[in-house]
């Protein structure tokens, strides 16, 4: 067996994405460390252990990314990838902004103490989409000036969640223009979909662990009136990717990446020629008429020389795969899942977003 390469810690591993980090460090020959909430440590270090093997991923309890110390889990740490994030909506807006820039920053400051000099961030084309102009291509220089006076007084969950990644970001810059020697990659994918990593357990009826798989669950529900997101899908099996690679680059890069563009249109038609079993569940939604994503890959390409993209229509299968396998196991162990599957909450937000005209 090859030696262990770097050792990076990585935050929000009970997450869909961080479960893929993880998988793809592991895969490289890294050695990787994660955090969770204390009540959470033994369950997911159990979901590691099942996943890879004992010893292979360690856990360590982290309870409040403002103020947690995280000087145990840094020690011999050359890399950090920090994800932890809360979700829109599961918190107050201060206490979400509080989480997204004193929680990074807290991680960052010990990290750079420490000695480590390599940092991985996500962030959000949300932070940096225009729902004045829905189809204006963004690039990397497009974050907005926002002040957190402007975003506490944002009422929508979703925007508060895109303004505290607006503000994040602008204090990582701040800190990188106080540290010239500390390399920083700030991933800023659209909505994430795909299978779950090995070590991604979902606790019966936790919707909220789906993440925004439930994007495209949301296609199946026969009553759905979704709409295409303007801000298009990636894979996040080649986002995971994308964040490992951006970690061993040096300086600091903001890196857009999103996947093939589809319609949902597109989608429902793909599925009845390939699941016809589903036909009676997918809705009428007509075409928005938009024919391009509005991220510009080409730098993420450029720097990170990445492989093409997963094609759009094995994106979309394999999480309709997953969802549905997900669905089955639920409604076995005796899961109401119209009433707590069906009844999601990003459903919830697409109506508020119909309703503001979006």
């Amino acid at each position: 067996m090859s030696p262990l390469k770097d050792t990076v810690l990585v935050t929000g591993v009970s997450g869909f994405f961080g479960s893929h980090v993880i998988d793809v460090l592991v895969g490289q020959g890294h050695k990787a460390r994660g955090t969770a909430r204390s009540g959470k440590v033994s369950r997911v270090q159990a979901d590691y252990d099942s996943a890879y093997g004992p010893g292979v991923v360690e856990i360590f309890p982290i309870d409040d990314l403002a103020e947690g110390d995280y000087t145990t889990a840094l020690q011999g740490v050359e890399s950090v990838i920090h994800l932890a994030f809360a979700l829109p909506g599961r918190t107050d807006r201060e206490t979400q902004l509080i989480a997204a820039i004193e929680g990074t920053m807290n991680l960052l400051r010990q990290a750079e103490k420490l000695g480590v000099k390599k940092f991985g961030l996500i962030s959000s084309v949300s932070a940096s989409y225009n729902p004045a102009s829905p189809t204006a291509v963004v690039g990397e220089k497009d974050l907005p000036p926002l002040t957190r006076e402007i975003v506490l007084s944002i009422e929508d969950p979703i925007y508060i969640y895109a303004g505290a990644k607006v503000l994040m970001e602008h204090a990582v810059e701040a800190f990188g223009e106080e540290h010239p020697d500390i390399n920083i990659v700030t991933l800023v994918p659209p909505f994430l979909i795909g299978p779950f990593a090995p070590a991604h357990r979902i606790q019966t009826g936790d919707t909220s662990a789906i993440a925004t798989n439930l994007v495209i669950y949301n296609i199946l529900v026969p009553d759905s009136v979704s709409k295409t997101s303007p801000i298009g899908f990636l894979d996040v099996r080649d986002a995971a990717k994308a964040l490992v690679k951006g970690i061993q680059l040096k300086g600091r890069h903001r890196v857009l990446l999103a996947g093939e563009w589809f319609e949902f249109k597109d989608a429902l038609d793909y599925l009845e020629a390939v699941r016809p079993e589903l036909k009676s569940r997918l809705p009428e939604i007509k075409p928005t008429g938009q024919t391009n994503a509005i991220i510009d890959n080409t730098r993420a390409f450029e720097i990170l020389d990445l492989p093409p993209v997963t094609p759009w229509k094995e994106a979309v299968l394999v999480t309709v795969d997953t969802v549905i396998k997900l669905e089955k196991e639920w409604i076995e162990k005796g899961v109401d899942v119209d009433s707590v599957l069906k009844q999601n909450e990003w459903r919830d937000f697409e109506a508020k977003a119909r309703a503001a005209g979006l």
